[in-house]
């Protein structure tokens, strides 16, 4: 409520100004030509009296409603599982049918932590290594749709980070082409950065392993989880 008397003060104060200047300037121009000096003088200062009275209840007002206004609460964090936890039992299901590490992906570590999306319409979960800060080297994003009372596996994708900064390989395959995806039942691999050697079109597995291998050994000793 203290929010929208504020925006209220906010919407007010225009329609205020534009109608007490022009009553100020006729009365300031009256008061000039001599004209009834003495009562233009005082509707002059009466006048004058009630603008600066009126900004500066509208300062108030502003300054009590965002007193007033509630702080914004953080966002509530997604719960965190691990893959073998009874929730994710449903998604695992889903990806044994299709098997993504034949495709390419990494197969999920026993330790990663995963979350899932608490969205109804578009339905995933996120996994990261548990080791090192979320995303920070490794996360996987996997794509489901809602059958019945199951999952099926509609796509995935996988981020791999280079120790240093701006320099990023992502795997991904979709079950079928749609925005933002229009390639079906392609593995499909980019690379950002500058390595000469990945500074090419259409880029395989066989390209990518031997710089992940390397990347993996330039990463720092990871603190043990708690």
């Amino acid at each position: 409520m203290a929010e929208n008397l504020a925006w209220l003060c906010v919407g007010l104060f225009p329609i205020c100004v534009t109608l007490a200047l022009p009553i100020a300037l006729i009365a300031i121009v009256g008061g000039l030509a001599g004209l009834a000096a003495d009562r233009r003088r005082k509707g002059l200062m009466w006048l004058v009296s009630l603008f600066v009275l009126g900004v500066g209840a509208y300062m108030l007002l502003v300054l009590v409603g965002n007193r007033l206004s509630p702080e914004p609460s953080p966002p509530t964090p997604w719960p965190k599982y691990h893959i073998m936890d009874e929730q994710l039992e449903p998604f695992v299901s889903a990806i044994s049918v299709v098997d993504p590490t034949s495709l390419g992906f990494t197969p999920i570590p026993a330790d990663a932590w995963v979350e899932i999306s608490p969205y109804p319409n578009d339905i995933y979960i996120f996994v990261a290594d548990d080791l090192y800060p979320a995303y920070q080297y490794f996360h996987q994003k996997i794509d489901f749709q809602r059958v019945g009372d199951t999952y099926k596996w509609i796509g995935q994708t996988e981020y791999h980070r280079e120790p240093g900064p701006n320099e990023k390989i992502v795997i991904e395959y979709r079950m079928e082409s749609g925005y933002g995806y229009p390639n079906a039942r392609t593995l499909v691999i980019e690379y950002t950065g500058e390595d000469p050697r990945l500074k090419k079109s259409n880029l395989t597995l066989e390209d990518i392993r031997p710089i992940l291998a390397e990347w993996e050994k330039y990463r720092p000793t990871p603190m043990p989880s708690q």
